[in-house]
């Protein structure tokens, strides 16, 4: 149990304390890219307890999750309702690996900007995207201080999906609640908030695809949780 859900996030331990720093990730895709994917960096600062063995080593699964494996990590669902299952991820060297059916509240490139932004996207998330490889932009992302963010209680860290929402409002996967309800309010998508507490969200409190994610300034709905229809905030800094 962990915020009185039932066990969708049994090997998740939250701190008590928020990270001084955001946690900056990445990677340029399914690869061998070791000590990069978020679950590799939660579980060497141990952030995040993995009580799994075998191959994979670390397992961090909803059990409500397809039990099916997704090999790209990119890959759109084509709705929030549409699970894509769990994916394997490299841990810190070539023994370890992680697979885990949850994504976190990331960016899914480490380029400069979308729109008229003049920092890179990436570091409006509490979760950095970085790609360090030479195709990459040459821009090295900031993480934000996380004792400066506002509303802990609304910005989730990690959430049902599969590796990061980039937003896409369908890699929120809503594979809790009333499955076989047409509504979108009888599904939830649980969320691990960066406050520590544990939570399921409505369908019908989530972004959607007619919400445009990629406007900026005063406009964009993440700046103001959507006008309220939102049970949860994405950026940890107002995008601008």
């Amino acid at each position: 149990m962990v915020g009185g859900l039932p066990s969708c996030l049994p090997h998740l331990e939250t701190p008590v304390d928020r990270p001084v720093q955001g946690f900056v990730v990445g990677s340029d895709g399914p690869s061998t890219t070791f000590n990069s994917h978020w679950m590799a960096v939660l579980s060497s600062q141990r952030f995040l307890v993995l009580n799994g063995s075998g191959a994979p080593e670390g397992v961090l699964i909803c059990p409500s999750a397809s039990n099916s494996q997704t090999t790209n990590w990119f890959e759109a669902p084509t709705s929030p309702t549409s699970d894509m299952g769990y994916a394997v991820y490299p841990g810190k060297d070539a023994t370890e690996k992680f697979a885990s059916s949850y994504a976190v509240n990331s960016f899914t490139s480490s380029g400069r900007q979308w729109g008229n932004l003049t920092l890179p996207a990436t570091e409006w998330f509490p979760f950095v995207f970085w790609n360090p490889t030479p195709t990459a932009p040459a821009v090295t992302p900031t993480a934000e201080n996380m004792f400066r963010v506002k509303n802990s209680t609304r910005i989730p860290l990690v959430f049902d999906g599969l590796f990061a929402h980039g937003l896409d409002p369908n890699r929120f996967t809503t594979r809790h609640g009333q499955v076989n309800s047409p509504r979108a309010k009888d599904f939830k998508c649980n969320m691990v908030f960066l406050d520590g507490h544990a939570e399921g969200i409505s369908g019908n409190n989530l972004p959607t695809a007619a919400d445009n994610l990629y406007s900026t300034g005063a406009s964009n709905p993440m700046n103001t949780n959507a006008n309220g229809r939102w049970d949860i905030t994405l950026t940890v800094k107002p995008i601008q």
